[in-house]
């Protein structure tokens, strides 16, 4: 195999680099629809509902799985 890179940085950057981005660009256009389409109210809920739970999400994670 003639590559610059190793598997592994390769696959991280197309899987972690390229799929955050794709995933935060998807969440943004849903923001930016429910803006224009549902009013301030509803594209502010979402965010804020979205934001929190992956946080709180992530915190129980890491309590369920703690050493």
């Amino acid at each position: 195999q003639n590559t610059i890179l190793s598997d592994d940085i390769r696959l991280f950057l197309t899987v972690g680099i390229l799929g955050g981005f794709t995933t935060f660009s998807a969440f943004s256009i849903d923001v930016m629809l429910l803006y224009q389409n549902n009013g301030k109210v509803i594209a502010f809920i979402y965010l804020l509902l979205s934001v929190m739970l992956s946080i709180i999400a992530v915190f129980a994670g890491m309590t369920i799985f703690k050493n």
